[in-house]
């Protein structure tokens, strides 16, 4: 038999909620006070003994724990005295499912532990050993049903087809469950009681869901969908969601339809997260909590099945996006500090990023460079987009992005006009880099390019003639007008990005309840 798992993976916690395990409360055979303990067959004895010494994560790594195999022919006094060591608390028969990677088969056995010193004194031990070996079995269902996905009857595009029209894919579903099958198998021996079975059955479906490649369903089986292919398969259900499964649930159960109605406006009321990002990140947020409210509320049906999967598949491709967007934001970060720390150009060093195009509007990037001490920031708001300028606050630095921008433009654009914008945020920093007669010079230079025609005539010509002391003034009074009427720039800009989600939010909940009249059958409620 071969094993199918590294063996330095870590263990599973020995908790588990709401499974008791109270046949691991086993005694050690060294508890007994002499001659009290009773003694068995010589091959029973010989079992307890090899148990007793490798009941352990170690012994279950190296193959030493003592095994029956569920075609293992015992003698009828060895299998009497195991069933009565077993009565007596010395051992227990704990199921094992095991995948071999030659014949990519399933095979079912027991394995017999007992009770040592070390976990005599810590019981915790033995419900960890009994966890590794449900979560290996787990492997092992999963490992064939990926060796065997491309034997399956139907592709999975045509069984969500069939689900979402709420029709069984098999005559006999459950009669294709390996689990099943392997337990029944075990169950046939006599050797473990009913309980073990049913826990060791909701244990490894639990790690099944957990590990995260298969989807367990009622109707279907496992299913299997290769990473690669999620985004596919989301496509089609997002299609089959509005074409088939909604008017199966007017059908079979009209009032999760009205709720899903109240479910959307609901999460488009309370969830300001969720309307972060693009539209399509958005749609799929929202269909993951009404595809997961659907899987946990309907009874047990094929279009129940649907949903299970529909859930499991936008999670998976809501996940991958907001990794990229996570990862974007860390590149951006970095970007940020790697320029502006190494950046050679001086323009290399001032960074510009349009909010909603280059960055997300809820930006860590725009909060991160707003509370750094080390950095000038400040947020420029344009009837198209807001632009976030930063800049490192060292004199030297400003002085060398005012200089090069001053020699680059002689003209009004918006990136000088970021920039002294900035700097007239700042306004302790600004009186304190124009001491520096260098940094006024091209600080004048710069804002003459930007606010020229705005100043009255003889401050134009007073720079001209050379006399530029005249003109900070002007300047910082034209800059503080400028930054007055942005308060009201930014309110316009709020109040339309507010709008857009308002818009938004709206279409989204006549988008559902078009949905539902589409399917001819109208609910009460809708």
């Amino acid at each position: 038999m071969n094993e199918t798992e590294s063996s330095a993976a870590k263990p599973i916690q020995p908790i588990i909620p709401k499974i008791n395990l109270p046949y691991l409360q086993l005694k050690s055979k060294d508890s007994f006070e002499k001659g009290e303990r009773p003694y068995y067959d010589p091959e029973a004895e010989r079992l307890l003994v090899l148990a007793t010494d490798h009941s352990t994560l170690a012994g279950l790594k190296n193959s030493k724990i003592p095994i029956i195999t569920d075609s293992d022919v015992l003698d009828h006094r060895v299998k009497e005295s195991l069933l009565k060591l077993a009565t007596d608390s010395l051992i227990v028969f704990i199921p094992r499912i095991m995948f071999s990677t030659d014949t990519k088969e399933l095979s079912q056995f027991f394995y017999i532990v007992a009770l040592n010193k070390a976990s005599a004194l810590d019981p915790t031990q033995l419900k960890t050993l009994y966890m590794e070996i449900m979560r290996r079995s787990a492997w092992a269902i999963r490992n064939y049903e990926i060796a065997h996905c491309q034997d399956k009857e139907i592709t999975v595009p045509e069984l969500l087809e069939l689900l979402g029209e709420n029709t069984s894919p098999s005559d006999n579903p459950k009669g294709k469950d390996e689990l099943t099958k392997c337990l029944n198998s075990l169950a046939r021996t006599g050797f473990c009681n009913p309980q073990i079975l049913k826990d060791t059955k909701s244990l490894i479906l639990h790690y099944i869901q957990e590990d995260g490649f298969l989807i367990a369903t009622d109707y279907a089986g496992y299913i299997y969908v290769p990473e690669q292919s999620n985004d596919e398969t989301f496509t089609l259900i997002e299609r089959l969601f509005s074409s088939k499964a909604i008017r199966s649930l007017v059908e079979i159960s009209p009032n999760s339809a009205i709720d899903l109605v109240s479910v959307r406006e609901a999460l488009l009321e309370n969830e300001e997260e969720l309307m972060s990002g693009d539209l399509s990140h958005i749609r799929k947020k929202i269909y993951l909590e009404e595809f997961a409210k659907l899987s946990h509320t309907l009874k047990p049906s094929p279009l129940r099945d649907f949903f299970i999967i529909a859930q499991r598949i936008t999670a998976k491709t809501v996940e991958a996006e907001n990794f990229l967007i996570e990862t974007n934001e860390k590149v951006n970060s970095k970007k940020l500090k790697s320029i502006i720390s190494k950046g050679k150009d001086p323009l290399q060093r001032f960074l510009t990023f349009r909010i909603g195009q280059d960055i997300p509007n809820d930006s860590s990037i725009i909060r991160n460079s707003e509370q750094d001490s080390s950095l000038l920031s400040y947020v420029h708001y344009e009837e198209s987009f807001p632009e976030l300028f930063v800049c490192p606050a060292d004199i030297a630095t400003v002085r060398e992005v005012a200089t090069a921008l001053s020699l680059r433009y002689s003209f009004e654009n918006p990136t000088c006009l970021g920039f002294i914008l900035m700097l007239n945020k700042y306004k302790n920093k600004l009186l304190f880099y124009l001491s520096d007669p260098n940094f006024k010079k091209a600080f004048c230079n710069v804002a003459l390019s930007c606010i020229s025609k705005k100043l009255p005539w003889f401050v134009r010509f007073a720079y001209a003639i050379g006399l530029k002391e005249s003109m900070i003034s002007s300047i910082l009074n034209e800059l503080g007008d400028i930054q007055y009427k942005q308060l009201n720039e930014r309110l316009k800009y709020r109040q339309k990005l507010s709008q857009i989600r308002n818009d938004l939010k709206r279409e989204l909940v006549e988008e559902v309840k078009a949905m539902i009249y589409r399917t001819g059958q109208f609910p009460e409620g809708i």
